[in-house]
């Protein structure tokens, strides 16, 4: 999964990978989709332990804590940028198997996010959370796409995250410069 564009992922080669039969491997995954979701869910195990050990430890304004954890998801798939490109095939499976793997990954990152704006009022957390987990997502297709460098991402975080909580970082974070995307520009009208 990291190592391969999804779509180019054939479940005999994985299963000949894994040293087991085609049919024992269906015997336990009903899709592609199904076998990749949980195969997610076993990547993302010490990515969420890292992130909410960074949570834990995370100091400072509300800010800077959501800024350190949604820059630690960021690098996740900055390092493995194959996976998210499955991540974003999964989101639209049809397999009910994977669907449900999937929501569970979705609903273990929406709580390890949540918690980092546990301060926040309950009636603005959830919002805050989906709005942030949005640009995250989008800015990491566009990387994933090629249309915006990796910088861009962490850009279009703090952004969004000063826009949010309108406050600067803690004095001890730095600004990142100004990406500018790799698309280009429309033409004016």
């Amino acid at each position: 999964m990291a190592c391969v564009d999804y779509a180019k992922i054939q479940v005999k080669d994985v299963a000949e990978e894994a040293n087991v039969s085609l049919g024992t491997l269906y015997r336990y995954f009903s899709s592609k989709d199904h076998l990749f979701a949980c195969a997610l869910a076993d990547w993302a195990a010490p990515m969420d332990a890292e992130l909410r050990e960074r949570q834990r430890r995370s100091r400072g304004s509300t800010a800077t804590r959501v800024r350190t954890v949604f820059h630690a998801a960021a690098r996740a798939f900055e390092d493995s940028p194959r996976v998210f490109g499955a991540l974003m095939a999964l989101a639209v499976s049809s397999d009910r198997y994977a669907i449900a793997e999937f929501q569970g990954f979705a609903q273990r990152e929406f709580d390890m996010f949540t918690a980092v704006v546990a301060d926040i009022p309950e009636p603005y957390r959830d919002d805050i959370v989906a709005v942030l987990t949005s640009v995250l997502s989008e800015s990491l297709r566009e990387f994933v796409v090629g249309l915006y460098p990796i910088s861009g991402v962490y850009v279009r975080l703090d952004q969004a995250i000063r826009l949010i909580f309108r406050a600067p970082f803690d004095a001890a974070e730095s600004d990142p410069a100004p990406v500018t995307p790799l698309r280009p520009a429309r033409p004016s009208a």
